[in-house]
């Protein structure tokens, strides 16, 4: 008798349904609540006026339920009108569980045409990659709905970016001079508030520009995994020890430069060759050999 994979119990549809709920806020989320700072449910309770402002899954909307909870649990009458039927939500937290919800689906699929399928009868890294690359248009529609004003400014800066780490760099990591402040660093990090960059780390030195500061920015996981991974991006494990893994000049990208320049750069790019040997008898400079 076939073994039938765990993935297809009612507890990992249960498990589904609750990564669905977990991605957007609701009354039925407020058992979960997590505060993000000590006192914000406090002084979002209190008798003044609030605005809550802030971009997608920063957690407006859950601190709103939790606060209509505790405010009638002490008594008083609250009007809540929730917008949600008319205006798109969604979160930071939403990518995990958004990826996760597709790699079950991912794994559902692959086992319902080949219940002996190589990678196994769990959820696999490939499935996280295919998941994770689907999961790159959603994020792309979000981005569409984010940015109906400055639209065309910021896809061109994250185009640019991605062909800088992809093309040029062909690595998942770059780096933005920190002490600079123009409108093309802005809208870095406008990208970076948008969840299609995302930031690794600050004060980041590079040894052959010295006295200059870093920060260190990931491309979206989205852009170089899923069904056309690409498998020439160098992965750069930034969260482990190698510090130097990231004080590299080659990752330094300048936001300022137009997309034609950076075109050019990719097409013109040659690769060195490798020095010949040098021969026995051959004299270099005041050196030689016998």
């Amino acid at each position: 008798m076939k073994e039938v994979s765990k993935l297809f119990d009612n507890s990992v549809d249960d498990l589904a349904i609750l990564a669905e709920e977990g991605a957007r806020a609701s009354s039925r989320a407020v058992p979960r609540f997590i505060e993000p700072m000590k006192g914000t449910l406090r002084r979002a309770q209190s008798r003044r006026h609030h605005l809550i402002f802030g971009r997608r899954g920063s957690g407006k909307s859950s601190l709103l339920y939790k606060s209509v909870e505790s405010l009638k649990a002490d008594g008083f009458a609250v009007v809540f009108i929730d917008l949600e039927p008319f205006i798109a939500s969604g979160g930071v937290i939403r990518d995990f569980l958004g990826i996760f919800r597709r790699a079950i689906d991912e794994a559902r699929e692959r086992l319902s045409r080949d219940p002996q399928h190589a990678r196994g009868n769990k959820i696999s890294a490939e499935d996280v990659n295919m998941a994770t690359g689907t999961y790159g248009d959603t994020k792309r529609e979000e981005f569409q709905k984010d940015t109906l004003e400055d639209q065309e400014r910021l896809d061109n800066a994250f185009n640019k970016i991605r062909r800088f780490c992809l093309e040029k760099n062909k690595s998942n990591i770059f780096l933005i001079d920190q002490d600079v402040v123009n409108e093309h660093i802005e809208l870095v990090h406008e990208l970076v508030d948008l969840r299609l960059v995302h930031h690794v780390k600050s004060r980041v030195t590079v040894s052959s520009r010295p006295g200059r500061v870093y920060r260190a920015l990931l491309l979206d996981v989205s852009q170089y995994t899923g069904e056309r991974k690409r498998r020439d991006i160098e992965m750069i494990e930034f969260w482990k020890e190698n510090r130097e893994a990231l004080r590299k000049a080659s990752l330094i990208y300048d936001p300022s430069q137009s997309m034609a320049q950076l075109d050019n750069e990719i097409e013109q790019k040659v690769v060195v060759p490798p020095k010949p040997a040098i021969k026995a008898n051959e004299k270099q400079g005041s050196f030689g050999f016998d």
